[in-house]
């Protein structure tokens, strides 16, 4: 499996970077504005092991057929994957059924499953059962069940995590899946928050490992790929309106507007993909660079303003700019660990 990395200017994680592809060749080609992307291959065969939902631990217990069928309820699915280690002991202490036990088990897995983009769950399984033993040998002992104590390891992406340092990553990785976002036609932001995502695991603020961070990045380029994919059918309805031109050599559509000048998109996603999360001069110096690029879009705004209402227009570049700088560090400031 090759995924691509990030490209650090100083940073111990410096690799080779292969640049998102953010459009492709399509019936809309002809709409889209400034100078089209190079080639790539995008990172779009996502290699993962996923394992059978069923217990592997040589005391876990055998099932009959008719046992395996669990319906799920509301209150198997927390708020918080923490508060799944207080259940799990309580099935070690035999205080809540074989049943429920799995329906916690899932409503973990889904929680993991959403932050890493890989499906509706992500099997957990043999990873509980084992916790499950080792929180009985800790009542036995008289050792708490706390996060901290917790030795067991859980594989995800080739990779072996405590359930703390699991917890971090999936909570980071809800955080990322949702600053990326879903299906809704891409602008000029998306793309900024596409590359901070990237960046965004390797700050040092938020104390996580390099295989936390690689496989939370991995994450972030499985929900980035799958954003332009979606995008693609928003470039073919703009595409198919009656065109605002007044939006010509920025964005494409008439009742909708998607972003479409390849040279800023390339320029966006490349400020913030390669900055460096340890250097704040690296970081300021991608906002600027955004800044710059949306510049002519803003002043074309403003012309357009003043003649509808002058006096707002005369601030209108200055504040666009404000509010960009203001938006990318409520984003790049929330450290979620």
């Amino acid at each position: 499996m090759r995924v691509s990395d990030i490209a650090y200017a100083r940073n111990e994680y410096v690799k080779e970077a292969e640049p998102i592809k953010p459009l492709w060749e399509s019936s809309a080609g002809k709409a889209l504005e400034g100078t089209r992307l190079p080639e790539e291959t995008r990172m779009d065969i996502i290699e993962f092991h996923v394992y059978e939902s069923t217990p592997h631990t040589t005391n876990a217990p055998k099932k009959k057929r008719e046992d395996c069928v669990i319906v799920l309820q509301g209150y198997h699915f927390l708020n918080d994957i923490d508060q799944y280690v207080g259940i799990f002991e309580k099935y070690a202490k035999g205080e809540i059924s074989e049943y429920d036990f799995e329906g916690y088990i899932a409503g973990a897995e889904k929680a993991m499953g959403s932050a890493l983009n890989n499906g509706f769950f992500y099997s957990i399984t043999r990873g509980v059962y084992n916790l499950v033993d080792e929180m009985k040998e800790n009542l036995k002992n008289g050792v708490a069940n706390t996060l901290d104590n917790l030795k067991t390891k859980f594989t995800i992406e080739g990779r072996d995590f405590t359930y703390k340092e699991m917890s971090a990553i999936q909570k980071t990785g809800s955080y990322l899946q949702k600053m990326i976002g879903g299906n809704s036609p891409c602008s000029y932001d998306d793309y900024m928050k596409m590359g901070m995502a990237r960046a965004y695991a390797y700050k040092p603020e938020l104390g996580l490992t390099r295989d936390q961070a690689d496989v939370l990045r991995i994450a972030a380029e499985r929900r980035i790929n799958e954003r332009l994919e979606n995008n693609k059918k928003w470039i073919e309805i703009a595409a198919s309106e009656e065109q605002n031109s007044r939006w010509k050599g920025y964005y494409i559509g008439g009742t909708i507007a998607v972003a479409s000048n390849t040279q800023i998109i390339s320029g966006i996603v490349k400020a913030f993909s390669e900055m460096d999360p340890t250097d704040p001069s690296s970081v300021e110096n991608a906002v600027k660079r955004y800044q710059e690029l949306l510049k002519p879009w803003n002043e074309r705004c403003a012309s357009y303003i003043a003649t509808q209402a002058p006096g707002y227009a005369r601030g209108y570049v200055q504040q666009k700019s404000a509010d960009f700088w203001k938006e990318f560090y409520s984003y790049w400031n929330r450290n979620v660990v």
